[in-house]
């Protein structure tokens, strides 16, 4: 079947789903976006953020990062989207910025991130949409079902009754998608599937600036929590709080005075709430695991015409920020292929070879990450000198001391190398050099007692 011809469903409007259905469509395939909440973007981007009413995005006003990975996609795919992106706010943000009298060094330019509110890149995003000759939108009717047999999916049931007919169908619904239970109900396989806790809790709260200029972002690590501040689009910034899920105090987060109290203690914030005023309430979210699903296994997918993307097909701790820059290599490899009535299966596997590596690699990095992180507040002292353990000591450091092992480790958990693949030799080396030539630094803020005394203050 010619490209030009092929039917694609695309279910679920939110990052992954937006760009896959750009891409499919500058492919030259026919897109029909599948979109349970009805509501149009607002007329602005900046009024998204409290007024784009996305009910089936609870995290659209948490903190997002896009890592080096995603900008380099963007800029290969979608560079229209990137330069849309800036002239609504949205920052190039430089991530060698911390490393005084740097040198130059091969790769330099890929260490750069975009950042910008979540909301205002998908308000980008579906703006292009509604644009796009090849796309449309069917917003306001979930995705209820597959069409098809066991044998292959062809097409997608809506909660009003809809049939729409594709020969592909993209499965963009995020980490609550029910694309196991639809293939149960059509008898096909379910994909194996894995998941170990975070043990994290995460709250962000939004500010705006008076003044244009925004400082350097940084994280803070406290042992019962990670802060992240960093720079959005715009005069905004977030600051998130990634606190032990076993720390039932810190749920007091969520209270908006209590938050800022909080923020108003970690070193190195000072600068950043000078003539700042927070947008909205705290969001918070919890419950959280890391996931994968294999949905190709031993040279056969579960069932042809159904791919999954992002969320839909693996998830990690959101204090690693993955989640956004793996969709968007998803949706983009997914688009770069062929799909016909007789490529089906082939293409789906090529899909999957071509993902899958850095899928398993991101999964496998993240839970290692989140049990040693839980051994260590547990008090296992022998935790504390693993490598992993050793070289995250380093980092903060190594900008002043190891410039090179600065690089390696943005290239790491910017997802342009394999994820931990920093947990290697000569880097466990390099990084017991920088602790040993480093003065040991203070806590950037007050201990779990004083935070939690603080957060109950009347």
């Amino acid at each position: 079947m010619d490209s030009h011809k092929l039917r694609v469903a695309v279910v679920g409007a939110g990052i992954a789903g937006l760009a896959a259905t750009l891409a499919f469509s500058r492919a030259g395939y026919r897109v029909i976006l599948i979109e349970k909440d009805a509501a149009p973007p607002t007329r602005t981007p900046g009024a998204s953020f409290l007024n784009w009413d996305r009910p089936g995005v609870p995290q659209r006003r948490l903190a997002h990062a896009f890592l080096p990975l995603a900008r380099k996609r963007l800029q290969e795919y979608l560079p229209d989207a990137v330069d849309r992106l800036v002239a609504v706010g949205g920052r190039h943000i430089d991530l060698l910025e911390p490393v005084e009298g740097r040198e130059l060094r091969p790769g330099d330019d890929e260490l750069v991130s975009l950042r910008s509110r979540r909301t205002v890149f998908e308000w980008v995003l579906r703006k292009m949409v509604d644009e796009e000759p090849g796309a449309r939108v069917l917003a306001g009717d979930a995705a209820a079902g597959l069409a098809g047999t066991a044998a292959s999916v062809t097409g997608v049931r809506t909660a009003s009754g809809d049939l729409i007919e594709a020969e592909l169908v993209v499965d963009a619904s995020g980490r609550r998608s029910s694309l196991p239970r639809w293939l149960r109900d059509l008898g096909a396989p379910e994909p194996e599937e894995e998941q170990q806790p975070c043990g994290i809790v995460y709250f962000t709260r939004f500010y705006q600036r008076r003044d244009p200029s925004l400082p350097v972002g940084f994280r803070a690590r406290l042992g019962y929590a990670v802060v992240s501040v960093g720079a959005s689009d715009g005069r905004t910034f977030s600051v998130t709080f990634f606190a032990r899920a076993e720390e039932l105090g810190l749920r007091k987060l969520r209270d908006g005075d209590a938050f800022d109290r909080a923020v108003s203690t970690i070193d190195g914030t000072a600068p950043w709430l000078d003539s700042a005023m927070p947008i909205g309430p705290v969001n918070a979210m919890g419950a959280l695991a890391n996931s994968i699903r294999r949905f190709a296994l031993d040279g056969t997918v579960v069932v042809p015409g159904i791919l999954a993307i992002g969320d839909a097909i693996s998830h990690t701790d959101p204090s690693l920020g993955r989640g956004m820059s793996l969709a968007l290599d998803h949706a983009f490899t997914a688009a770069s292929l062929t799909w016909n009535s007789r490529s089906s299966v082939d293409s789906a596997l090529e899909y999957h070879a071509r993902i899958d590596p850095l899928v398993d690699a991101s999964y496998v990095d993240a839970v290692a990450a989140n049990r040693l992180e839980t051994r260590i507040y547990g008090g296992d002292a022998s935790a504390r000198e693993e490598p992993r353990a050793i070289i995250t000591r380093a980092i903060p450091l190594a900008a002043a001391h190891d410039q090179d092992l600065f690089r390696a480790n943005l290239r790491n958990v910017g997802l342009l190398d394999t994820p931990g693949s920093i947990v290697s030799e000569p880097w466990i080396e390099r990084a017991r050099a920088v602790l040993a030539s480093s003065t040991a630094r203070p806590s950037p803020g007050p201990d779990l007692q004083t935070m939690l005394e603080l957060l109950n203050r009347p």
